[in-house]
């Protein structure tokens, strides 16, 4: 519950600090999936259940993006759960 309370929280009120997240999210996944960073922007989703806001609050160590591209989440400053 407090989970979906923070992501929804997230979502709504923090829009316009994304594409920070996002740019974060696209270094991770050319370091960890070694993709381009055009090829990798791709994956970077937005809106409550996409891929940006999984990685910005770290909920698990790892996020699959792909059957071949699986990003760490190292991020530990929203983690919620204690991953």
């Amino acid at each position: 519950m407090i989970k979906s309370i923070i992501i929804i929280f997230l979502a709504v009120f923090s829009t316009a600090s994304f594409s920070g997240n996002k740019s974060d999210l696209v270094d991770a996944i050319v370091r960890d999936c070694k993709l381009n960073a055009d090829s990798a922007a791709k994956f970077a989703t937005p809106g409550r259940t996409g891929t940006i806001i999984k990685f910005k609050i770290c909920t698990t160590p790892e996020i699959k993006l792909a059957d071949d591209c699986v990003v760490s989440c190292k991020s530990k400053s929203g983690n919620v759960v204690g991953n």
